[in-house]
């Protein structure tokens, strides 16, 4: 079964009532948009470059969210 179409419904809907995506769940949010719904961003990725210099806590989704 395609879920796609049922998931980007889903991601329209949260993000039109102010709701922001579940860091453990998929979706498909750019790095822009990220930054944009989260008011914390630039202080969040200030604390990850320092607590995780080397990336050893990361993966392709984070790669893509966080634009590295």
């Amino acid at each position: 079964m395609d879920r796609g179409k049922y998931w980007a419904a889903f991601q329209e809907i949260v993000l039109s009532a102010g709701g922001r995506p579940h860091w453990a769940k998929d979706f498909n949010l750019s790095l822009d948009q990220m930054r944009t719904i989260h008011p914390g961003w630039t202080r969040f990725v200030e604390i990850r470059n320092r607590l995780d210099p080397g990336r050893m806590f990361t993966n392709d989704k984070l790669k893509r969210i966080l634009g590295e």
